[in-house]
């Protein structure tokens, strides 16, 4: 399972979400309405996949696609925002 994390301290103010929003725009990122929904998610829900910001964003938005949240999260990676942490169960 992987498991999304935050980096930012301040994520549940409008100012933290106001400077994330900056950064990835002066990055040249286009934030669709979309995208910026996958934002809110991960910064005012509490998430633990890809999986599970989906199930939030598709009872929001019922267009929105699976491709669209994992290739934003992973472009909050890249960016240092999110890191998606691994957990491996081995045995049962």
């Amino acid at each position: 399972m992987n498991e999304v994390l935050i980096n930012n301290t301040d994520r549940n103010t409008e100012l933290g979400k106001e400077r994330l929003l900056i950064a990835l725009r002066s990055k040249g990122i286009k934030l669709t309405k979309q995208r910026k929904l996958v934002i809110d998610i991960i910064l005012e829900k509490e998430v633990h996949s890809c999986k599970d910001i989906y199930e939030y964003a598709s009872r929001i938005d019922h267009n929105i696609g699976v491709a669209t949240v994992y290739r934003m999260v992973k472009t909050l990676e890249k960016e240092g925002i999110v890191n998606r942490k691994i957990n491996v169960t081995i045995g049962a």
